[in-house]
Parts: structure tokens; C-alpha cells; sequence
């Protein structure tokens, strides 16, 4: 019996002495707080933690590499020139409006011409912008994602859930679409892409090389498409000048 008692006598102080190590003090990780509404009565309400652990959540799901993800718009520099001033408001005023365009037709961003110019920089502070306030967003490298769908075309389940994902992503962030040789194949793995996110109404942030006018000598379906969803947010860089090498 005294063992007994002693070991009860032991198990209790660990327990007075024990101290959580919670995440949030606030809520202690339940992600919700009791508190008084306007009446006085107690409601349950998201403690503010929960915002941070959505964003760290999208993050992961983003696919943005990690040297990327805290890019904002106040690092990227105009040095005075009028084009990149405007491709920055254009791109700020794209995430601005975001939330009440979304679900209309012109709800997406077109980043186009010369390479060197800041388009996928400007990508990723659209992207994070989106993510911080809690808008699931999917990047991906144009080459990277053609590859791999191409080589699991074959599989039709594999291909199947590799296309969903970005088909049904909230956003989607296309990076240099088109770069380097198009083949017949790739316009068709584009089309059904694009389109469903087209007639679904899903919003992309496009960056490519190619203009509005390339777009449309590619195939005139698909480019007039992401031109549509873009209207009021195409950016055209024109003038010659490596942003990267400033």
C-alpha cells in the first residue's frame, strides 16, 4: 500500500507541475475562443491563430519554393520606369480587386513579353498576396507541368488526378507558358486545361514571352480565351532591360 500511495503522490505532482507547451496561449491550439456578442451572451468565435495556421497550410500547398514565398510588392523595384510602374499597380490592383471579381469572366492576370522583366517575380507577390488572404493558390512551371503530364498521358488515372489539381485549384499560377518548342500535343494538354478553368470561371495569373498576338497564332481558342479572362489586367513589357540583373 505504501508503494501505492507513493506513486499516486507521484503522479499527481507531475500532474500539477505539468505545463502544455501550446502553440497559441489564447486558445490553446482549439483554433476557437468563447466570447460575448453584442447581446451578452457567449458565442464561439476562430481565435486569431487560425489565420496563421490556414496561411502556413496554403503555403505548403502552393508548390512555391521556399526562397519565393515571401515575396511582396514592395521588393519589387520600378528604378522610375513607367512599364514596370505600371505592370506593379496593374498586378497590386489585380489582388485588390480580387475577392469582388473572382467569379466574373475577367478574373485572371496576363503577364507578357520580354524574358528578364520581372513578370515571374511579379507572379509571386500576386500569389502570396492571394495566399495571405486565405485564397488557395497552385504554381506551376509551364515545361515542368507539360512534361510530366505528357509522360503520365498513357495512364489515364494518373494523368486524370495530375490535371484535376490544377483544373480546380482556386488559382492557378502558370509560369512561362509556351517557352521553347510547342508541339501539337502541348496546345491540347493547354486547351483542356484552360478551357474547363474557362468555362468554370477559375481565375490563373499566366506569365509568358509570348504576346496576346502570339498567344493567338498558337491556337486562336486557347489564346483568345486567356485573353478574355484577362481583360483589364494585361501587362505587356516591351522595352529591353534585365530586371534580374539590377
Amino acid at each position: 500500500m505504501e508503494m501505492v500511495d507513493k506513486l499516486k503522490r507521484i503522479r499527481e505532482n507531475a500532474s500539477r507541475n505539468f505545463k502544455p507547451d501550446y502553440k497559441c496561449p489564447i486558445c490553446k491550439d482549439a483554433h476557437l475562443i468563447m466570447v460575448k456578442d453584442e447581446t451578452g451572451h457567449k458565442v464561439a468565435r476562430e481565435c486569431e491563430c487560425m489565420a496563421n495556421t490556414t496561411y502556413k497550410r496554403l503555403l505548403r500547398a502552393s508548390g512555391i519554393d521556399e526562397k519565393d514565398v515571401n515575396v511582396k510588392f514592395t521588393d519589387f523595384k520600378t528604378f522610375e520606369e513607367i512599364e514596370l510602374k505600371f505592370a506593379k499597380s496593374t498586378s497590386a490592383k489585380y489582388c485588390q480587386s480580387f475577392r469582388m471579381q473572382r467569379y466574373q469572366k475577367n478574373n485572371s492576370l496576363l503577364l507578357t513579353g520580354l524574358p528578364g522583366r520581372g513578370k515571374t517575380m511579379l507572379g509571386f507577390c500576386v500569389s502570396n498576396s492571394l495566399i495571405k488572404d486565405g485564397i488557395p493558390v497552385m504554381y506551376t512551371s509551364y515545361r515542368d507541368v507539360i512534361t510530366r503530364l505528357k509522360q503520365n498521358i498513357t495512364d489515364g488515372e494518373e494523368y486524370s488526378e495530375e490535371i484535376k489539381r490544377m483544373k480546380t485549384v482556386d488559382v492557378l499560377f502558370v509560369d512561362d507558358l509556351f517557352k521553347g518548342k510547342i508541339t501539337e500535343s502541348d496546345i491540347n494538354i493547354m486547351y483542356e486545361l484552360i478551357n474547363h478553368r474557362y468555362l468554370k470561371r477559375l481565375p490563373m495569373v499566366v506569365s509568358t514571352e509570348k504576346y496576346p498576338k502570339d498567344l493567338l497564332a498558337i491556337d486562336e481558342a486557347l489564346g483568345s480565351r486567356i485573353i478574355e479572362m484577362s481583360k483589364g489586367y494585361v501587362v505587356e513589357f516591351k522595352e529591353s532591360g534585365n530586371y534580374r540583373l539590377r
